[in-house]
């Protein structure tokens, strides 16, 4: 029984090492994620005191692009999304993202080390985005809405 017991453990640790060396050989890594809910408004900054700023460093890229003067976020998630696997994000009580790592971009004009993923954003249990799209480190994917009061909500997934 002890030989059986051996050979088996053996054959377990081989396997493993076998596929640590084929993940690594198809280049595929899990992509470590940031999301963040912001919230973008011509209100006072004054009148919501209670929430917190958005990043200086992105609410001066939104300012350029978006006409809402004042940003500030509403929750920021760290997040793993494993090869080929479907990592939930709860942002809200009323939304929620669905990331896929589609995995590493073989395309020569690609920026160096990007991943295809794939951005579902779900509000009040209905899909409302679906986005599948190339990301580099560094690099930002926004996503957007109208909300009441001329104002608009924003996840941004950002890529470590």
């Amino acid at each position: 029984m002890s030989i059986f017991r051996s050979i088996l453990i053996a054959f377990m640790l081989l396997a493993g090492v076998g596929v640590g060396f084929s993940a690594e050989e198809g280049g595929e890594q899990a992509l470590r994620l940031k999301t963040t809910l912001l919230w973008g408004t011509n209100d006072d900054p004054a009148k919501h005191k209670d929430c917190k700023p958005a990043d200086e460093a992105i609410a001066k890229k939104f300012r350029k692009v978006f006409k809402w003067k004042h940003y500030f976020e509403i929750d920021t998630k760290e997040v793993t999304v494993q090869p080929q696997k479907v990592h939930s994000v709860k942002m809200s009580k009323k939304s929620e993202l669905k990331i896929r790592n589609l995995g590493k971009l073989d395309n020569p004009k690609a920026k160096k080390d990007s991943y295809r993923i794939e951005v579902k954003l779900f509000g009040e249990g209905k899909q409302v985005i679906n986005r599948k799209q190339p990301i580099a480190p560094g690099e930002t994917i926004t996503l957007a809405g109208n909300d009441k009061n001329d104002t608009a909500w924003f996840i941004a997934v950002t890529r470590h």
